[in-house]
C-alpha cells in the first residue's frame, strides 16, 4: 500500500493527463463498438445490392477508422508523455537523494553502479507506467464494450462463448 502512495504521489500533478487519456480510451472502446455493427451493415448490404447505402456505410466505416486510428495514437502518445514526465520527476527526486549521502556511502560504491540503478528502475516504472495507460486501459474499455455489444445481439451466444472458450483454452 505504501508503493501505491508513492507512485500516487508522482501521478497526481498529471491528473488532468490521465484523465484526457481515460477518455481517449472512451472514445476508443466506443469505435470497436460501433466498428462491428457497421461491418455487418455493410455485408447486408452488399447481399441485397444496394450500393447507395453500401457507398454511405463506406464513408462511415471509414470514419469511424480515422476516429480509431486517432484515439489510438492520442492514447499512446499522452501516455508516452505522462510515463517520461513521471520517470523524470522520480529520477530527479532520485538525484537529489544521492546527492545527500555521505562519503562513506560513495566509497563502498561505484558510481556507475549506482547510476545504473538509477537508471533501469526508472525506465521500468516509466514502462510500467505507459503500458498501463496505453495498453490496458484502452483494452480492457474496447473488451468491455465489445462483449457488451455481443450480449446485445445474442446473450445465450455469448453466455455460450464465454463458457466455451476457458475450456477449450484450458484442454
Amino acid at each position: 500500500m505504501k508503493l501505491y502512495l508513492r507512485i500516487l504521489r508522482y501521478i497526481l500533478p498529471y491528473i488532468p493527463g490521465v484523465l484526457l487519456s481515460i477518455l481517449i480510451a472512451i472514445v476508443y472502446g466506443a469505435a470497436n463498438y460501433f466498428f462491428l455493427p457497421l461491418i455487418n451493415d455493410i455485408f447486408d448490404e452488399l447481399s441485397h445490392k444496394n450500393l447507395t447505402n453500401f457507398n454511405n456505410h463506406m464513408i462511415n466505416a471509414l470514419a469511424l477508422y480515422v476516429v480509431f486510428l486517432i484515439s489510438k495514437f492520442s492514447q499512446f502518445y499522452l501516455a508516452s508523455y505522462i510515463s517520461n514526465s513521471i520517470s523524470i520527476d522520480i529520477q530527479l527526486d532520485l538525484y537529489k537523494k544521492i546527492q545527500s549521502f555521505s562519503a562513506d556511502y560513495y566509497s563502498k560504491w561505484k558510481l556507475g553502479d549506482i547510476l545504473t540503478r538509477l537508471f533501469s528502475d526508472t525506465e521500468r516504472s516509466k514502462d510500467a507506467i505507459r503500458i498501463s495507460f496505453s495498453d490496458i486501459i484502452p483494452h480492457t474499455l474496447a473488451l468491455i464494450a465489445i462483449i457488451s455489444r455481443m450480449f446485445y445481439t445474442s446473450w445465450q451466444f455469448t453466455l455460450f462463448f464465454l463458457t466455451a472458450i476457458p475450456v477449450v483454452v484450458g484442454v
